[in-house]
């Protein structure tokens, strides 16, 4: 190994070879920004999927609140409790659910950023070996 380190050093790697790295490189980058985006798709749709459920359940405490003008019916009060509740307790998930999704995005665009500059390399890279054929314009 080290030998081919010091080979290396003495002998740089020819542009073909400089190249041939790149797309090697750049391949596997675009399986982890492909996953990288599959996953966030799905965070989206979580996300997206959990605030439609605390919307509904914010339809439901209104329509409780709504059949008397005195307030919530004692008949219907111990179901308005628990849909209260569980509203209450999504909000919180909502917004860590919602954090995590920026996070996550702001990683995937620098994955892809870190592909997109590879791909920008190797088309550098093949134009300069006269590699890339000039597209006829019409």
């Amino acid at each position: 190994m080290v030998l081919i380190i010091v080979i290396d050093i003495l002998r740089p790697a020819s542009p073909e070879d400089r190249l041939f790295a790149l797309r090697v490189e750049m391949k596997e980058a675009r399986v982890v920004a492909d996953s990288c985006r599959l996953a966030l798709e799905d965070e989206a749709a979580d996300v997206l999927a959990g605030d439609a459920r605390i919307d509904s359940l914010g339809r439901v405490i209104a329509n409780y609140e709504s059949l008397d003008p005195r307030g919530v019916p004692v008949d219907s009060y111990e179901a308005y409790i628990r849909t209260f509740e569980a509203y209450n307790d999504g909000i919180p998930g909502l917004g860590a659910a919602e954090d995590s999704l920026r996070t996550h995005r702001a990683a995937c665009v620098i994955i892809i950023d870190h592909h997109n500059q590879l791909a920008d390399s190797a088309r550098a890279l093949a134009a300069e070996l006269g590699l890339l054929q000039e597209q006829v314009r019409e």
